[in-house]
């Protein structure tokens, strides 16, 4: 009878944690704050209420943000994962990172990987968050408390996307320390 062997290295090192959690994680919440905020800005600043349904509404704005979001994370995040390892400023992940669900589960090419996590975010976060407006019948909002809910949609859609991403891409990065002679 065989065992299987318990990997002897963690999954993922302190500075791994400290990459999806804090730069991918922390700071990409600030960053989408920032970004969708001037965007609800742009779009909307010359209505005053901002309905659920319609064109130019909650609705249709929560949908695109729930496609477009990932998609550029994905582009971005992978890019400077790829940036850092070869830099030797991250390891790559280890033998072991095919144990991790996410590693599995995203495609390993970049774009299947956008596109892959842009369908997941729309087809789980939008429906969610729009029955949640609807269940508490909100039917428009003011300006600014718009922009204070993209906002906030873009600060969870990252925050359910990026580090996943971002894991994915140290798992698909060669670690070029490790291949030297």
């Amino acid at each position: 009878m065989t065992v299987n062997a318990i990997p002897s290295q963690p999954l993922l090192t302190f500075s791994q944690w400290r990459y999806l959690l804090l730069d991918n994680g922390l700071g990409a919440a600030f960053l989408n704050l920032g970004i969708n905020a001037a965007i609800a800005w742009a779009v909307f600043r010359h209505v005053a209420i901002v309905p659920l349904w319609g064109a130019v509404g909650i609705a249709t704005d929560t949908v695109a943000t729930s496609l477009i979001l990932p998609i550029i994370t994905c582009v971005v995040v992978t890019a400077l994962t790829r940036w850092h390892v070869r830099a030797g400023r991250l390891p790559a992940l280890g033998p072991g990172a095919q144990q991790n669900f996410f590693v599995r589960v995203l495609p390993q090419a970049v774009g299947r990987r956008a596109l892959f996590s842009a369908v997941v975010s729309c087809v789980l976060l939008a429906p969610v968050t729009l029955a949640m407006l609807t269940w508490m019948k909100v039917d428009q909002l003011p300006f600014a408390d718009f922009i204070v809910f993209k906002a906030g949609f873009a600060i969870v859609n990252g925050a359910l996307v990026t580090p996943p991403l971002a894991l994915a891409a140290l798992a698909g990065t060669p670690d070029k320390r490790k291949a030297a002679p």
